[in-house]
């Protein structure tokens, strides 16, 4: 019954409204199968089932419905109505850019905006109810064993009022393993996660809390887990804000242990896997390795950034002076890279630049995940004034629903921004931000930060990142053994630093087409000319050790 309604309802918004009160029923039907320590396997593959029914939905079912082509209804498909809504809208977060504003004209464009936003959600409510695709519940059979590929293992949690569970997912098959209601598991997260942002602890109280949420969620399974397999995690409720890297044995972290990405669903990871297979069998190579955008703005236009403020809390824009050298410097890497940077790196420019060219999206810029309100999601590019007319009025925030209507034929979107993994914790859908954006508008899987980066930290682990990505190595291997060696320091002050607050979400098994290409190391050269002059030398030896004999 809930699904029947769910699917007869058009606009993403509302689904998610409905699910908050819906869950009650698969909670129920999860205990119902499991309850007195059922094992039986039909009853434990029903179970993890309606695990997966419950969550997700709207991502599984627009990558099943849309392909790459981003979720619809944005401003790339919308309407002449929606598209002059958009518009205005831009013109008015445009205009509340401005420090100079008065708080009476402030509210009145903020009121303005509201307006807007309304008359376009009904438009696409409207949209939605005409469109069958808006319609597809993303429930097809398919196989979560058969999801895993060699070497992987997946561990899928459920939170539950009264028990929760971990599915732990192999090529064997399928364990349910109880766990302690959702009110205690949120409690020693919520605990852990104010320890890593607050001031300086004592290390054996970070030690004790990071051990404890290890033997909670993962101390079930521990012996069972495979030396060295690759951790698929499918989070549920608030272990979406829960760095997983972090949580350590009496051995180590987990990240010592095993490469691991983090994904909303199991069907959703297949979809994307499928979505990936079919492009690169159709498209062949990328025309570009990776496009580049550095939006640092204080080399372009001077005393204006001084004057912009971010539009929705009026707090001043800072200058990231690194923005345009990590940009450079990580499009130095590859071959047939493009950068945008200074002018170029507004927002006009940014939608008309090869978009679907690039294997891989690297965004350096300031970003702003809002926790109550999806549409209030950007990533804020590079201002220009006098840029050339388009068929919109840009305002240079690239906003949620833009970036979902992208095209994109991504593997790795990375967005090195300040928490940009953040967003509204909905539920039912996990997080629901600027990532799973991304992941609508094409790419397979995002890089991005659970917490602030500094502007030359984010310069030297990207650039780290991508010297372990361009040798073929996965994107969850490239970034644990980024972590790792970022991790050496294990003193307090080391565990508030964002390195383990990079999180893969999609699928983080990718690996580049193009990896290879760049500037060889010191070390990679000395060994390509000790290979050369070993290759001279051999037959060189023998024609002399010849002729000698003879």
């Amino acid at each position: 019954v809930v699904e029947s309604l769910r699917r007869a309802v058009g606009a993403d918004e509302l689904r998610r409204h409905m699910m908050r009160p819906a869950l009650l029923p698969y909670e129920r039907m999860v205990h119902l199968c499991l309850g007195g320590g059922n094992r039986a396997r039909r009853a434990v593959e029903l179970a993890l089932a309606t695990t997966e029914r419950s969550r997700a939905q709207i991502l599984a079912a627009r990558l099943q419905s849309t392909g790459a082509a981003g979720p619809g209804g944005g401003s790339a498909r919308a309407g002449t109505r929606e598209r002059e809504l958009l518009a205005s809208i831009a013109y008015v977060q445009s205009r509340l850019q401005h420090a100079d504003l008065q708080d009476a004209e402030r509210q009145g464009l903020r009121d303005q905006v509201a307006r807007f936003e309304e008359q376009v959600r009904y438009l696409r409510i409207e949209k939605g109810h005409r469109d069958p695709g808006f319609r597809s519940n993303g429930q097809e059979p398919f196989d979560p064993v058969a999801t895993l590929a060699e070497g992987e293992e997946a561990i899928s949690y459920f939170l539950g009022e009264r028990e929760s569970y971990l599915f732990h997912i192999t090529a064997g098959g399928v364990e349910p393993v109880p766990l302690p209601a959702r009110g205690l598991i949120e409690e020693r997260v919520r605990h852990y996660l104010s320890l890593r942002s607050g001031p300086t602890v004592p290390p054996e109280i970070l030690d004790g809390a990071e051990r404890t949420l290890y033997e909670i969620l993962l101390g079930p399974i521990a012996s069972q887990l495979g030396p060295e397999a690759v951790l698929i995690v499918v989070p549920d409720g608030i272990l979406h804000r829960l760095p997983f890297a972090t949580l350590r044995s009496a051995q180590g972290y987990l990240i010592e242990d095993h490469e691991l990405f983090v994904t909303p669903s199991l069907r959703s990871l297949a979809s994307l896997r499928n979505r990936e297979k079919s492009r690169r069998a159709t498209n062949g190579p990328p025309a570009l390795s990776l496009l580049a955008v550095g939006c640092g703005e204080a080399e372009t236009n001077g005393d204006s950034v001084a004057r912009r403020v971010h539009p929705f809390d009026q707090s001043p824009v800072a200058s990231l002076r690194g923005a345009t050298r990590e940009a450079q410097q990580v499009a130095g890497l590859f071959d047939r890279a493009m950068v945008l940077t200074g002018r170029a790196a507004c927002e006009a420019n940014f939608k008309r630049a090869s978009l679907e060219q690039a294997e891989v999206l690297h965004i350096a810029a300031h970003s702003y995940a809002d926790e109550r309100d999806v549409r209030r999601s950007y990533v804020l590019m590079n201002s220009m004034r006098d840029a050339p007319d388009t068929t919109a009025i840009e305002d240079d925030l690239l906003q949620w629903s833009e970036v979902a209507a992208l095209h994109l034929n991504a593997s790795l979107v990375t967005l090195a921004s300040c928490r940009s993994a953040g967003g509204v914790l909905a539920v039912g859908e996990g997080v629901t931000g600027l990532t799973q954006a991304f992941l609508f508008a094409g790419g397979t899987c995002v890089l991005a930060s659970q917490s602030d980066i500094g502007d030359e930290y984010s310069r030297r682990f990207m650039l780290s990142f991508y010297e372990h990505l361009r040798r073929g190595e996965s994107a969850s291997r490239a970034l644990r053994r980024v972590q790792l060696q970022w991790a050496r320091d294990r003193s307090p002050e080391s565990r508030r630093e964002p390195w383990a607050d990079f999180v893969l979400i999609g699928d983080g098994s990718v690996t580049l087409s193009t990896a290879g290409g760049g500037i060889l190391t010191p070390l990679e050269a000395g060994l390509l000319v000790s290979a050369v002059v070993l290759c001279i030398s051999l037959p060189l030896i023998s024609i002399v050790r010849r002729r000698r004999s003879a």
